[in-house]
């Protein structure tokens, strides 16, 4: 299935001038492991570690040359992993290695997208929408833009978006599509228990948006008003509050728990998908 690459890796290794064959089918042993290793990330992963991922293995081949032939050059190592690139990247491809992003979980995560994120209708992220996500949240709360609490929610966002372009614009074009979108939550779906930075970084700023009293829990008046920015009715805000199953208020623990069914379940009755108010997609 992927002779091309295969034949081509073998023979860089084999025609390489100036290096033994012997020490090169040593280090082909080891590239071709490393690389198998690295496809159990990328399918764990996916895209929001991909352009990690490509550095890793390019580090890793380099080090193993470095204590396995010291005429293996860090330029041999860079067209060792273009020939190798072709190979990671079909298998990386096959839907065996693929979850499937189901319609539901689809509708789930463009809700989330066009409502907090694609303020401007682009029908991508960028940097632009977060200075407009920033602008609004000091419009609903009243906040000056010198206001300590607007001044932290600014880094924090900004942060957000640095952690956010590195983790999902896998064509590094500056901004993060619909389709980088889901294969960034497709990734964190596999192990919710284990996200990156960035969508833990997500979590807690949504978490504190919502905490308007800042007493580490939400109401059900707190959940409807910040709801209701979204343009939510409180009537459906106050019914998806009830299917949260919660009680009075949502603890952090509870929301933890609630935020990993929002982005993972394809269960429609899950209390989780209620968490941002709607309670139909």
């Amino acid at each position: 299935m992927h002779s091309y690459p295969l034949r081509t890796l073998f023979c860089l290794f084999y025609n390489w001038p100036n290096v033994s064959r012997s020490r090169l089918s040593t280090a082909a042993s080891g590239v071709i492991l490393i690389v198998l290793l690295d496809f159990r990330s990328v399918s764990r992963f996916e895209n929001p570690a991909q352009l990690n991922q490509v550095r890793i293995i390019r580090l890793r081949i380099y080090r193993f040359s470095l204590r396995d032939s010291r005429r293996v050059t860090s330029f041999s190592c860079h067209w060792i992993f273009l020939a190798v690139a072709p190979l990671r990247r079909s298998i990386s491809l096959q839907p065996g290695l693929q979850m499937s992003l189901s319609e539901f979980r689809k509708k789930k995560l463009i809700y989330v997208f066009n409502t907090f994120f694609d303020f401007d209708r682009s029908g991508a992220i960028d940097r632009k929408d977060l200075d407009l996500a920033i602008q609004r949240i000091n419009e609903n709360r009243g906040w000056s833009p010198d206001n300590p609490k607007a001044q932290s929610i600014r880094e924090t966002l900004l942060k957000m978006w640095d952690g956010l372009r590195q983790g999902a614009d896998t064509d590094q074009d500056g901004q993060v599509s619909r389709d980088e979108w889901y294969q960034l939550w497709e990734g964190y779906a596999k192990d919710p228990s284990n996200p990156t930075d960035w969508q833990a970084a997500y979590m807690n700023v949504t978490f504190q948006l919502f905490d308007a009293s800042g007493d580490k829990s939400i109401d059900e008046n707190e959940f409807c008003n910040v709801c209701s920015y979204d343009k939510v009715p409180e009537a459906e805000a106050r019914e998806a509050f009830k299917k949260l199953q919660v009680g009075h208020q949502i603890t952090w623990q509870s929301f933890t728990e609630l935020w990993k069914e929002y982005f993972s379940s394809d269960d429609p009755a899950a209390p989780g998908n209620f968490i941002f108010g709607k309670t139909s997609f």
